[in-house]
């Protein structure tokens, strides 16, 4: 009798905690992402905060090169968009260690970023400043033909996954998660690069765009990283459905087949010429955390309207000025 009243009243009390919470065991991981998926379709401003965090030894031999890295980098960012009209703005710092030959090197950079939609053109304000705690810079304006950013990102939200029919798949835990206050469905998948360049096919030449290859290019360089393996993690509001946090890692990756591509890639064909690259990735970890009741707007402020215009083609060269200036 008491055992039947125990197990009763601890199945009451979990229908309750279903009920009170909005967590529904009935719903499959596929049922939460495409809710998630609706919800984010009708989203107009993201606000976000990311951390990556690397670690990593890289050994590199060849006639060319010889090369002994060992790097650790930590990046803390804040990013804040809007998709009508598109603007977006991305603030943080970025710290790392760069050891070579024995010799190491400390850096700790903050960056201040806005990017604006003026017509077809993207039109990008960047400010850089060695001093993180006295983020005084210089702002330079870049504006570019190559790539729409605001496409692209109008693309992403419009997306359709078919989460049914992925080649590999999520798993939902069987009870809720509590993350940043927010009561949260926990969900986690494993997955190859290989398995995300099929689901990311279609949109590659608008990714390319915004770095400046084909989608093609982007297709064969993902090649060379043929072995890469993401974790994810994916934290969803059991109410509202909104992405509250994802992290990612590389956990599994085989890193000595993409050395081995790598490798392949820096060798010839005479025996004396062949390279060899040993990768050993301890940490690659991105976390994100959005912010949604946050309310975003964007203003570039009047310093960075009035910065000094860079050329597209030297924006590479012009930027590392502006970091070495900075410093």
């Amino acid at each position: 009798m008491k055992k039947g009243l125990l197990i009763g009243t601890m199945l009451l009390g979990a229908a309750s905690f279903s009920l009170l919470t909005g967590f529904d065991s009935a719903l499959t991981a596929e049922d939460v992402l495409n809710k998630t998926q609706e919800v984010s379709s009708s989203m107009n401003e993201i606000s976000a905060d990311a951390q990556m965090a690397i670690d990593l030894t890289a050994n590199v031999t060849s006639p060319m090169i010889s090369l002994d890295l060992q790097a650790g980098l930590n990046a803390d960012y804040s990013i804040a968009c809007t998709l009508d009209p598109f603007a977006m703005c991305v603030d943080g710092v970025m710290s790392g260690s760069f050891t070579t030959d024995g010799e190491t090197q400390d850096m700790s950079t903050a960056v201040t970023e806005y990017m604006v939609a003026e017509g077809d053109n993207m039109v990008a304000y960047t400010k850089f400043s060695a001093d993180p705690s006295n983020p005084d810079g210089t702002w330079a304006k870049v504006t570019t033909q190559s790539g729409n950013l605001q496409e692209l990102m109008e693309k992403a939200r419009n997306m359709t996954v078919d989460y049914e029919n992925l080649p590999f798949s999520y798993t939902l835990a069987e009870a809720p998660v509590t993350v940043n206050g927010r009561e949260c469905y926990q969900l986690n998948a494993v997955m190859t690069l290989d398995e995300l360049m099929l689901i990311v096919q279609p949109y590659l030449n608008d990714i390319g765009d915004t770095a400046g290859v084909s989608g093609d290019e982007l297709f064969a360089y993902s090649s060379l990283l043929s072995g890469l393996q993401f974790t994810y993690e994916v934290y969803i509001d059991t109410t509202t459905f909104q992405m509250i946090r994802f992290r990612m890692t590389t956990d599994g990756t085989d890193w000595s087949s993409i050395g081995a591509n790598l490798s392949s890639l820096l060798s010839t064909g005479e025996d004396e010429n062949q390279a060899t690259v040993n990768l050993d990735v301890r940490q690659f970890e991105v976390t994100g955390d959005y912010n949604p009741d946050a309310s975003v707007s964007i203003v570039v402020p009047e310093e960075a309207l009035n910065a000094q215009e860079l050329q597209e083609n030297g924006l590479s060269d012009s930027l590392l000025d502006l970091v070495e200036n900075a410093e």
